[in-house]
Order: C-alpha cells, then sequence, then structure tokens
C-alpha cells in the first residue's frame, strides 16, 4: 500500500514527465512531434499543392490568356520581320555590296514599316492614336536604328562577321521591344 508521501512522489514525477505545449498537455517523448491542427495542416498541404487546388479568378486568368496570345502574335510578327530584315540586309550588303551601315539602314527601315503595321492592327490591336503610336515608334526606330548599327560595327571590330554581329544585335532588340511595344507605343 502506499503511503501519502509515496503518492506525493509519484504525483510529482507524472508531472516532471508531462510538458505544457501551448495549452495542450504531451509527453516528453513525443514533443519532437508538433501536434497537428486539421485546419491548419490542410491550409498548409493546400499551399504545399500550390494553386492546382484554388481556383484562379478569371479576370487574371483573361488578362494571362492575352497576354499568352499577344506574345505569340509578337513572335510570329518578329520572325518575320526578322526574316525580311536579314534577307534585305544580306542582298544589299552580300551580293550588291553595299556599306554595311547602309545596307543595315535600309533593312531596319523595311523591316520597321512592316512591323508597325503588323503590330498595331493584328499584334496589340491598338486603338490608340495613330499620331501618338507612329511617334513614339519612330522614336524606339531611331533609338533600336542608332543601337544596331553602333553595336554591329563594335562587333565586327571584334572579329564577329556582319552576319553574327546582325543577328546578336536583332536578339537583344527584340527583348526590349516587347515590352515597350505593349506598355507604351501600342498601349
Amino acid at each position: 500500500m502506499m503511503t501519502s508521501e509515496d503518492e506525493q512522489k509519484s504525483e510529482t514525477s507524472r508531472q516532471e514527465n508531462v510538458v505544457s505545449d501551448g495549452g495542450e498537455l504531451t509527453c516528453p517523448a513525443n514533443s519532437a512531434r508538433e501536434p497537428t491542427d486539421p485546419v491548419n495542416s490542410s491550409r498548409e498541404s493546400a499551399e504545399l499543392i500550390g494553386s492546382a487546388e484554388t481556383p484562379e479568378h478569371p479576370a487574371r486568368k483573361r488578362q494571362l490568356n492575352k497576354l499568352f496570345k499577344q506574345g505569340l502574335r509578337y513572335v510570329i510578327v518578329g520572325f518575320s520581320s526578322f526574316a525580311l530584315e536579314f534577307l534585305l540586309f544580306v542582298v544589299l550588303h552580300e551580293l550588291i555590296a553595299i556599306n554595311v551601315v547602309v545596307s543595315n539602314v535600309i533593312a531596319i527601315t523595311g523591316a520597321s514599316i512592316y512591323n508597325f503595321i503588323m503590330s498595331r492592327s493584328w499584334t496589340f490591336k491598338s486603338t490608340s492614336s495613330l499620331l501618338r503610336s507612329i511617334t513614339l515608334y519612330i522614336l524606339l526606330f531611331i533609338w533600336n536604328q542608332i543601337f544596331s548599327s553602333w553595336t554591329i560595327l563594335f562587333l565586327i571590330g571584334m572579329d564577329f562577321s556582319a552576319m553574327i554581329a546582325k543577328i546578336i544585335t536583332m536578339a537583344i532588340i527584340v527583348c526590349w521591344n516587347f515590352v515597350l511595344y505593349r506598355k507604351v507605343v501600342f498601349k
């Protein structure tokens, strides 16, 4: 039979083995495991799974769809502009032997006129002022022309062929043109 002194020691020992954890009592041997909260654990699971579980806002989905379509059209118009510009450049510089800068200016001008018409009417379906779009497009055109000519001459000076220099330059310009067309020129 336990005496009251033995019962007190047993109770003290039991209390030492039980740890309080945010209002919940747990055994020290199991204290490495966190208590499970069914509400929070299901939220955490959904976050781990990602947006596949959560429906996307319809307006955001439409916006992304429009951006994707514009991007695809930009690529199509861009590749066809690239082909036209590069073809003109090759014909003028390689076949007719016109100076590299003059060939570049003519090639960019021809491709830019085509690109403006296609970008405004098909890619971005712009309804903004035609005069505003032309003005901004021409400013960007002038910048692209200066950048392109200087970069081609610089790369040729570094022993790149004129063709490779032209391709590198065009790739750089394509990147900033999409953003500027979409956000500024054809807004």
